[in-house]
């Protein structure tokens, strides 16, 4: 187990309806930034395949159908946070291990 380096974590969810749209994920980095998050469970992604994007100020790892724009989830951690991800499993469009 590793720990994460924050004594105070904020962890939060949304269901975004997609971040397939333009603009989207900007938005969420930001709400998340508002809000002080540390960690953010995101349902309803709907990009296709897995994999991971780098933000601004962390990292989103995400998992999807790879056929449509149809569910997916994600997690969109800080760089704090990240530091302390060592594995990414990604099971189907929706459900993964971080």
């Amino acid at each position: 187990v590793r720990r994460i380096p924050v004594s105070n974590r904020k962890i939060g969810t949304w269901n975004v309806q997609t971040l397939f749209a333009a603009g989207k994920l900007t938005n969420a980095t930001r709400e998340m930034e508002r809000l002080q998050l540390n960690i953010l469970g995101i349902c309803e992604v709907r990009w296709l395949g897995n994999g991971q994007c780098q933000t601004d100020n962390g990292m989103l790892y995400y998992s999807g159908d790879n056929r449509k724009h149809i569910y997916g989830v994600g997690i969109l951690v800080t760089k704090e946070v990240n530091k302390s991800v060592f594995n990414f499993v990604p099971y189907s469009e929706r459900l993964m291990i971080l």
